[in-house]
Protein backbone atom coordinates (compact mmCIF):
# COMPACT_ATOMS: atom_id res chain seq x y z
CA UNK A 1 0.00 0.00 0.00
CA UNK A 2 1.21 3.56 -0.89
CA UNK A 3 1.56 5.92 2.05
CA UNK A 4 1.44 9.70 -0.10
CA UNK A 5 1.41 11.90 3.25
CA UNK A 6 1.54 11.67 6.64
CA UNK A 7 -2.61 12.43 7.11
CA UNK A 8 -3.46 9.38 5.44
CA UNK A 9 -0.56 7.36 7.22
CA UNK A 10 -2.18 8.68 10.44
CA UNK A 11 -5.32 7.04 9.16
CA UNK A 12 -3.48 3.99 8.44
CA UNK A 13 -2.43 3.23 11.80
CA UNK A 14 -5.83 3.83 13.35
CA UNK A 15 -7.34 1.46 10.96
CA UNK A 16 -5.03 -1.22 12.03
CA UNK A 17 -5.01 -0.73 15.79
CA UNK A 18 -6.37 -3.86 16.65
CA UNK A 19 -5.20 -7.66 18.12
CA UNK A 20 -3.20 -7.48 21.11
CA UNK A 21 0.01 -5.64 19.94
CA UNK A 22 0.25 -2.16 18.07
CA UNK A 23 0.65 -2.84 14.87
CA UNK A 24 0.28 0.89 14.11
CA UNK A 25 2.74 1.40 16.35
CA UNK A 26 4.97 -1.17 14.71
CA UNK A 27 5.03 0.31 11.57
CA UNK A 28 5.88 3.54 12.59
CA UNK A 29 8.77 2.61 13.82
CA UNK A 30 9.74 0.43 10.65
CA UNK A 31 9.07 3.11 8.90
CA UNK A 32 11.20 5.98 10.59
CA UNK A 33 14.52 3.42 9.96
CA UNK A 34 13.93 5.32 6.30
CA UNK A 35 15.30 2.32 4.13
CA UNK A 36 14.73 4.27 1.05
CA UNK A 37 18.37 6.25 2.18
CA UNK A 38 20.29 4.08 4.34
CA UNK A 39 21.51 0.08 3.71
CA UNK A 40 21.91 1.16 -0.28
CA UNK A 41 23.10 -1.62 -2.29
CA UNK A 42 26.44 -1.52 -3.97
CA UNK A 43 28.12 0.04 -0.72
CA UNK A 44 30.89 -2.14 0.50
CA UNK A 45 31.30 -0.16 3.99
CA UNK A 46 28.05 -0.13 6.07
CA UNK A 47 27.10 0.65 9.68
CA UNK A 48 24.71 -2.44 10.11
CA UNK A 49 23.18 -0.44 12.68
CA UNK A 50 22.66 2.82 10.89
CA UNK A 51 22.62 1.70 7.36
CA UNK A 52 24.80 4.27 6.83
CA UNK A 53 28.48 4.08 5.05
CA UNK A 54 31.11 3.74 6.93
CA UNK A 55 35.05 4.55 5.41
CA UNK A 56 36.01 3.12 9.07
CA UNK A 57 34.83 -0.56 8.50
CA UNK A 58 36.75 -3.13 7.18
CA UNK A 59 35.86 -4.34 3.57
CA UNK A 60 33.36 -6.89 2.95
CA UNK A 61 33.93 -10.19 1.45
CA UNK A 62 31.66 -9.44 -1.21
CA UNK A 63 29.89 -6.36 -1.82
CA UNK A 64 26.22 -6.73 -2.05
CA UNK A 65 22.95 -5.75 -0.72
CA UNK A 66 21.78 -5.62 3.02
CA UNK A 67 18.83 -6.96 3.50
CA UNK A 68 20.14 -8.94 6.32
CA UNK A 69 21.76 -5.60 8.13
CA UNK A 70 18.37 -3.59 7.83
CA UNK A 71 16.47 -6.73 9.61
CA UNK A 72 19.21 -6.81 12.12
CA UNK A 73 19.05 -3.54 12.67
CA UNK A 74 15.19 -3.59 12.86
CA UNK A 75 15.18 -6.12 15.57
CA UNK A 76 17.60 -4.16 17.81
CA UNK A 77 15.37 -1.04 17.68
CA UNK A 78 12.22 -2.85 18.52
CA UNK A 79 14.25 -5.18 21.33
CA UNK A 80 13.80 -8.26 19.52
CA UNK A 81 16.93 -10.54 19.15
CA UNK A 82 17.64 -11.93 15.69
CA UNK A 83 21.08 -13.18 14.56
CA UNK A 84 23.42 -10.48 13.60
CA UNK A 85 26.96 -9.32 14.07
CA UNK A 86 28.85 -9.63 15.97
CA UNK A 87 27.49 -13.21 16.39
CA UNK A 88 28.07 -13.33 12.40
CA UNK A 89 29.47 -11.44 9.75
CA UNK A 90 27.62 -9.28 7.60
CA UNK A 91 28.35 -11.83 4.57
CA UNK A 92 26.00 -14.26 3.73
CA UNK A 93 23.91 -13.31 6.46
CA UNK A 94 20.04 -13.84 5.37
CA UNK A 95 20.61 -17.72 5.02
CA UNK A 96 22.40 -17.83 8.46
CA UNK A 97 19.29 -15.76 10.39
CA UNK A 98 17.18 -18.03 8.63
CA UNK A 99 19.20 -21.28 9.77
CA UNK A 100 18.90 -19.57 13.56
CA UNK A 101 15.30 -18.88 13.12
CA UNK A 102 14.60 -22.93 13.11
CA UNK A 103 17.08 -23.57 15.51
CA UNK A 104 16.69 -23.98 19.24
CA UNK A 105 18.46 -21.32 20.00
CA UNK A 106 15.71 -19.15 17.79
CA UNK A 107 12.80 -20.48 19.57
CA UNK A 108 14.28 -19.65 22.51
CA UNK A 109 14.31 -16.53 21.88
CA UNK A 110 10.99 -16.32 21.32
CA UNK A 111 10.81 -16.66 17.39
CA UNK A 112 8.06 -19.02 16.34
CA UNK A 113 7.69 -20.53 12.83
CA UNK A 114 4.34 -19.24 10.72
CA UNK A 115 2.90 -21.52 8.28
CA UNK A 116 2.49 -19.15 5.02
CA UNK A 117 1.95 -15.58 3.91
CA UNK A 118 -1.80 -15.16 4.75
CA UNK A 119 -0.72 -15.92 8.14
CA UNK A 120 1.82 -13.82 8.15
CA UNK A 121 0.39 -10.91 7.30
CA UNK A 122 -2.73 -11.84 9.93
CA UNK A 123 0.78 -11.97 12.18
CA UNK A 124 1.66 -8.76 11.43
CA UNK A 125 -1.67 -7.17 11.99
CA UNK A 126 -1.87 -8.51 15.34
CA UNK A 127 1.32 -6.19 15.79
CA UNK A 128 3.81 -9.30 15.86
CA UNK A 129 7.32 -9.10 14.11
CA UNK A 130 7.59 -10.96 11.21
CA UNK A 131 10.49 -11.57 9.17
CA UNK A 132 9.90 -13.49 5.19
CA UNK A 133 13.45 -15.49 4.33
CA UNK A 134 15.15 -17.34 1.98
CA UNK A 135 18.14 -19.45 2.36
CA UNK A 136 20.02 -19.91 -0.94
CA UNK A 137 20.87 -23.64 -1.17
CA UNK A 138 24.05 -22.71 -2.85
CA UNK A 139 26.91 -22.08 -0.30
CA UNK A 140 28.30 -18.75 -0.51
CA UNK A 141 25.67 -17.48 -2.40
CA UNK A 142 23.07 -14.79 -1.03
CA UNK A 143 20.55 -15.23 0.49
CA UNK A 144 17.32 -12.74 0.91
CA UNK A 145 15.32 -11.35 4.21
CA UNK A 146 12.55 -9.01 4.42
CA UNK A 147 10.34 -7.68 6.94
CA UNK A 148 6.70 -8.53 7.10
CA UNK A 149 4.19 -5.50 7.08
CA UNK A 150 0.85 -4.86 8.85
CA UNK A 151 -1.03 -4.78 5.95
CA UNK A 152 -5.05 -4.16 4.60
CA UNK A 153 -4.45 -6.62 1.58
CA UNK A 154 -7.06 -8.87 1.06
CA UNK A 155 -6.45 -13.01 1.04
CA UNK A 156 -6.82 -13.41 -2.42
CA UNK A 157 -3.94 -10.92 -3.00
CA UNK A 158 -1.70 -12.09 -0.37
CA UNK A 159 -1.90 -15.41 -2.17
CA UNK A 160 -1.33 -14.27 -5.76
CA UNK A 161 1.53 -12.09 -4.90
CA UNK A 162 2.32 -12.45 -1.31
CA UNK A 163 2.11 -10.53 1.92
CA UNK A 164 3.58 -6.59 2.14
CA UNK A 165 7.18 -6.11 3.02
CA UNK A 166 9.31 -3.90 3.72
CA UNK A 167 13.19 -4.57 2.65
CA UNK A 168 16.77 -3.36 2.16
CA UNK A 169 18.07 -5.15 -1.36
CA UNK A 170 18.93 -4.57 -4.69
CA UNK A 171 15.84 -2.27 -4.42
CA UNK A 172 15.26 -1.02 -1.06
CA UNK A 173 11.30 -0.48 -0.94
CA UNK A 174 8.77 0.74 1.86
CA UNK A 175 6.08 -1.40 0.40
CA UNK A 176 5.71 -4.03 -1.97
CA UNK A 177 5.00 -7.60 -2.41
CA UNK A 178 6.92 -10.44 -1.83
CA UNK A 179 6.84 -11.80 -5.46
CA UNK A 180 8.65 -8.54 -6.23
CA UNK A 181 11.25 -8.18 -3.20
CA UNK A 182 12.17 -11.70 -4.08
CA UNK A 183 12.24 -11.51 -7.56
CA UNK A 184 16.09 -11.76 -7.78
CA UNK A 185 16.19 -15.53 -6.18
CA UNK A 186 14.16 -17.09 -9.48
CA UNK A 187 12.77 -20.15 -7.30
CA UNK A 188 12.60 -18.44 -3.90
CA UNK A 189 8.65 -16.68 -4.70
CA UNK A 190 7.08 -19.70 -7.30
CA UNK A 191 8.60 -22.67 -5.33
CA UNK A 192 7.32 -21.73 -2.37
CA UNK A 193 10.80 -21.54 -0.65
CA UNK A 194 9.87 -18.97 1.65
CA UNK A 195 9.28 -18.86 5.00
CA UNK A 196 8.09 -16.75 7.73
CA UNK A 197 8.85 -16.37 11.78
CA UNK A 198 6.73 -14.35 14.27
CA UNK A 199 7.79 -12.61 17.13
CA UNK A 200 5.25 -10.81 19.84
CA UNK A 201 6.37 -7.20 20.59
CA UNK A 202 5.46 -5.52 24.17
CA UNK A 203 4.65 -1.77 23.40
Amino acid sequence: MAFPDRLIFCGLLTSLAWGDGNPGLLLEKLREMDVMHHWTAGVERIDWQSGDPDPKLPPRDKVGTHCSAFVASAGQRLGIYILRPPEHKPTFLASAQQEWLNSPEGRHEGWERVENAVAARDRANEGQWVVASWRNPIPHKPGHIAIVLPSDWSDERVRLDGCEIMQAGRYNYLSTSLRQGFANHRTAFEAGEIQFHAHSTDF
